[in-house]
């Protein structure tokens, strides 16, 4: 096995790494010497789980940061590998419906289900694997395949075409190369706000590649195309882009929670908070007197807890949820899923929360209550999805521990 030597860590801006991700991936600050200087975007590193090296599995990681984030390039984990290069994976029932909606749109091995093959070339979609109304399905299908698999790629070659989604009137199609880290990034980018595309170059130098937002930059691992190709690169902003967002969805919980509150429920307590992944906003909902002694609400018995995360994309506890849906509605579903509805005065966290959701409203952005950080003047503050922005802590020291 050919070896060479270590940085030994001496220029952290050009050898560091998080493989899995700033929070809770390795920080490796060993990389080799010989990645002085360059962009480390694709690269794919894969490391052993056991030894000897030859016979052992392999996680894989994929550097999908554009450039250093805090001095790091970030490897995220794609999945496993045997000793000859053979991906591995969770098989998953099929039932044998046919897709009605993203959430029935994954096959056996977690591929999107098809009627039948395609060229996979781009301009020539013959019979993608599946066909999205708009964006908000296209999206919302993406999400799934993203929670519940571990393939690498969404098909096994850019052969196929695995959808296809119209943008302001344009064909598009997605790729069956496009990978995890693509798509993660892709999800990334629009969990951050932008609702804009743009059609850039491909490495080929052919402007039918679409990226997200006012740029001329492709997103790694994410081939996603139109149809036909263009002269210049153009901006997009797609026929649904007002479309209703996962990122709705998260403030229409919010909103929830307030009515909760106006309609006398004001012992309930809302405990935003990002994934182990630092991916997947979500959200637990239950009654103070649920959580003895402070108790993380993740681990309270089914029944007790309202949860959601945006992996369930437009789903909120069987109530599928759009543009149309009120906060009431909602309120209502959270309600059936407690057992402990939490009925009772609580005038000052309700007070508390009503601040809380009038940043939100304005600010466009999402509370996180498992990271408190010290405001200026010491107190333990909760901080937003919108850097710089923070908010005092709940009162009676109600906190994620």
């Amino acid at each position: 096995m050919a070896t060479e030597p270590s940085a030994s860590n001496q220029d952290p801006t050009l050898y560091c790494a998080y493989f899995g991700g700033p929070r809770d991936g390795l920080k490796s600050g060993d990389l080799p010497a010989s990645f002085s200087g360059m962009k480390l975007t694709g690269m794919v590193s894969k490391t052993p789980l056991t030894q000897p090296a030859e016979l052992s599995d392999f996680a894989v990681y994929e550097c999908v940061s554009e450039e250093q984030v805090n001095g790091f390039w970030e490897f995220l984990y794609q999945g496993m590998e045997g000793p000859n290069g053979e991906a591995l994976g969770w098989a998953t029932p099929d039932h044998g419906t046919a897709p009605t909606d993203p959430a029935d749109a994954l096959d056996t091995s977690g591929h999107l289900k098809a009627d039948g093959m395609n060229s996979g070339k781009p301009g020539m979609p013959d019979q993608p694997r599946y066909s999205c109304g708009d964006m908000a399905e296209f999206n919302s299908l993406l999400l799934k395949w993203l929670e519940e698999t571990t393939d690498r790629t969404v098909g096994p070659s850019s052969a196929e075409t695995y959808a296809v989604v119209e943008l302001e009137g344009i064909p598009c199609q997605l790729s069956g190369e496009t990978t995890r880290a693509g798509v993660r990034s892709y999800l990334t980018q629009l969990l951050s706000g932008n609702t804009k595309y743009s059609i850039v170059a491909s490495s080929k130098g052919v402007i039918h590649r679409v990226a997200v937002g006012q740029t001329e930059k492709r997103i790694p691992g994410f081939y996603m195309y139109t149809q036909d190709e263009f002269e210049a690169p153009q901006m997009i902003a797609p026929v649904d882009a007002p479309a209703f967002t996962v990122i709705s969805v998260a403030r229409l919980i919010l909103e929830a929670v307030a009515v909760l509150h106006a309609r006398g429920h004001q012992r309930l307590r809302a405990f935003p908070n990002v994934s182990g992944s630092g991916f997947w906003w979500r959200i637990a909902i239950c009654s103070v007197d649920t959580l003895a002694g402070n108790a993380w609400p993740y681990s309270v018995e089914p029944g007790a807890v309202f949860r959601y995360t945006m992996a369930a994309g437009f789903e909120i506890d069987g109530l599928r949820v759009g543009p149309d849906t009120s906060a009431d509605e909602v309120a209502d579903a959270i309600l059936e899923s407690l057992s402990d509805t939490g009925l009772g005065r609580d005038w000052a966290y309700t007070g508390w929360f009503a601040e809380l959701l009038g940043i939100v409203r304005k600010q466009d952005c999402l509370p996180v209550g498992d990271e408190p950080i010290d405001s200026d003047d010491g107190r333990q503050a909760w901080p937003f999805t919108k850097q710089g922005l923070m908010i005092d802590e709940p009162p009676h020291g109600q906190r994620i521990l």
